[in-house]
């Protein structure tokens, strides 16, 4: 009898390692997938600034990498977000087709002026473009993409040309022209806009800037401001100080050489650009930057999507993207060769 008890506890302590090994195996399945199909360097320093680190977060795909490298401008309204940002459909959608994706914070509005922050933007191509080998991506095929007012940034780059920022950022040090990653051309091969602003001269209508255009009512309410916040300060190196720029014609030129409309070349990336109908003062920007860009012979889309506002982005935008981006580096890599 005691051969039997024996037997039969060995039975039962053998099928419950069984049920346990299989409840461990689902288990460990369920693990792997939840774990995302890429990497994240969070709080690379590209950059330093009045003391400050710039930093941005590093994507990688867990699966094939194809070579080519997103720089994605995380914020809204110039103020930048990248602490705060979590990946979404677009970003997997693009992550899943190989790309490797930069998500860049900036310096914010209203601590530095709009034209202060540009020059992050062009850093953190120029640093991506340094390390390119490191992170085994191609630096002729570098992308930058952006919603909102990290649209603009996007397009403002994009269509720059490697020239620029129109600002330099100051350096009481001196030091800068020391450094290599500066050396590097901020040009990219493909921008995109998701309802950027840009003709921040000709905002609302022709010859009404964005310092004009009054707000938008639960805008007003929530920060108590009826327009944009946008000022322009000179720096000066003999006291170290700024003193704030008052003539109309100074601020009038600034706010051109912010203005992706303004600057378009036939050095211009080509450019895809997605705005809803209804917000009607981008579509008309929008509109004239893809008249521009085509007459430069450098090519454009514009994507205007119906009974949508300033919340363009829809699921399914990262095949959109992903598709378009394909084309355009595919088209870049072969002019490199």
């Amino acid at each position: 009898m005691k051969g039997v008890h024996t037997t039969k506890l060995h039975n039962r302590l053998t099928v419950l390692s069984v049920v346990l090994g299989l409840f461990a195996a689902a288990g460990l399945a369920a693990a792997a997938d939840d774990e995302p199909p890429y990497t994240r360097t969070r709080d690379v320093i590209y950059g330093r600034k009045a003391g400050l680190a710039l930093t941005m977060d590093v994507f990688r795909p867990k699966g094939k990498e194809n070579g080519a490298a997103i720089l994605w401008i995380a914020g809204v309204e110039w103020v930048s977000n990248v602490e705060r940002f979590e990946p979404g459909p677009l970003l997997t959608d693009v992550l899943g087709r190989g790309y490797t994706v930069f998500v860049v914070g900036h310096s914010s509005f209203p601590v530095f002026p709009l034209d202060e922050i540009v020059p992050d933007v062009h850093r953190a191509v120029r640093y991506v473009r340094y390390h390119a080998k490191e992170y085994r991506v191609d630096a002729d095929r570098l992308a930058i993409i952006g919603i909102s007012s990290g649209g603009h940034l996007a397009a403002l780059v994009g269509v720059s040309g490697g020239k620029g920022p129109p600002f330099p950022v100051p350096d009481p040090t001196g030091l800068g022209r020391y450094d290599p990653v500066e050396r590097e051309s901020s040009r990219v091969a493909a921008f995109v806009s998701f309802g950027g602003p840009t003709d921040l001269v000709n905002y609302e209508a022709e010859g009404k800037s964005i310092l004009e255009f009054r707000l938008p009512e639960e805008i007003r309410k929530k920060a108590k401001i009826d327009h944009f916040p946008i000022v322009f300060r000179d720096y000066h190196q003999k006291s170290l100080s700024f003193s704030p720029v008052t003539d109309e014609e100074q601020i009038r030129q600034r706010l051109k050489a912010l203005s992706p409309a303004s600057l378009v070349s036939a050095d211009s990336g080509p450019g895809l650009l997605i705005y809803g109908e209804k917000d009607t003062l981008l579509v008309r920007q929008a509109e004239k930057l893809a008249e521009r860009l085509k007459a430069a012979d450098v090519p454009a889309d514009l994507i205007i999507r119906k009974r949508v506002g300033h919340d363009v982005y829809q699921e399914g935008d990262g095949k959109v993207v992903a598709d378009w981006l394909d084309k355009r580096l595919a088209e870049r890599k072969a002019e490199a060769k």
